[in-house]
């Protein structure tokens, strides 16, 4: 396993990770405690009903673990949007 921390914008932190042969993205997601949105939830749930509407334009959306307000999603190669 090797991950490389990828630059992140705003409070989420985001790597790369690279397992046996496989590129992921790993998101973990600030949670305030002043702030009750669930923002892992709102993004990784319409990541997979997009992803299984046939969208292909997005990373895949693999796993969720809700608990420690992480994700993963398959790696795109390409370069930031700006």
């Amino acid at each position: 396993l090797q991950l490389r921390p990828c630059r992140s914008g705003g409070n989420h932190r985001v790597w790369r990770c690279d397992i046996d042969g496989q590129s992921l993205l790993a998101k973990l997601y600030h949670q305030p405690a002043d702030d009750p949105r669930d923002r892992l939830r709102a993004e990784f749930d319409f990541s997979q009903y997009a992803w299984h509407a046939g969208v292909r334009a997005i990373a895949e959306p693999l796993i969720a673990d809700r608990a420690n307000q992480l994700a993963l999603y398959r790696w795109i190669d390409g370069d930031p949007i700006r």
